[in-house]
């Protein structure tokens, strides 16, 4: 019982520690607040329902232009020319589900953009019937209206 009380307050004392010291400096030092206009939000998941309903074009018409990807096996996009040759076939012809687990929409006080962090199980199902399920969480920034970035982390559960 004393060792596993001496044990409890060296972590305590470590983890506290450990709290007090900034080991790193954040590249960008957002000042974030919870985001109170859904309007980001409502895009993003907009655009999840758009991917289950096999709606290629709305889901297209919800990027702006020069938007930016970079997805989870580290790739990127840029375009919509490079949204066309990755997306459109997935979109058009896969059986896609996605449950969305939680969401944050934030704003950056000091620059005004708008995030939203995403968390979702995904299922997609081929033409052929291979089924392929996902854990993912995704940032998406949007600018006037439009998502104009994105960064992507999957993996694939085997359930």
């Amino acid at each position: 019982m004393k060792t596993r009380l001496t044990l409890i307050l060296v972590l305590v004392t470590f983890c506290t520690s450990a709290q007090k010291s900034e080991p790193y400096k954040p590249a960008w030092p957002a000042e974030w607040t919870i985001n109170q206009n859904s309007s980001a939000l409502d895009l993003v998941l907009k655009l999840q329902k758009a991917a289950e309903n096999n709606d290629y074009e709305t889901a297209r018409s919800l990027f702006h232009e020069n938007f930016t990807a970079v997805l989870a096996d580290g790739s990127t996009l840029k375009g919509y020319e490079d949204l066309d040759n990755t997306f459109k076939n997935l979109v058009d012809n896969y059986k896609i589900r996605i449950r969305p687990m939680t969401w944050i929409p934030l704003t950056d006080k000091s620059t005004g953009q708008q995030w939203v962090l995403l968390w979702t199980y995904e299922y997609l199902e081929s033409p052929e019937g291979e089924i392929q399920q996902i854990a993912a969480h995704e940032n998406f920034r949007v600018e006037d209206g439009k998502i104009v970035y994105i960064s992507q982390w999957q993996r694939t559960l085997n359930l």
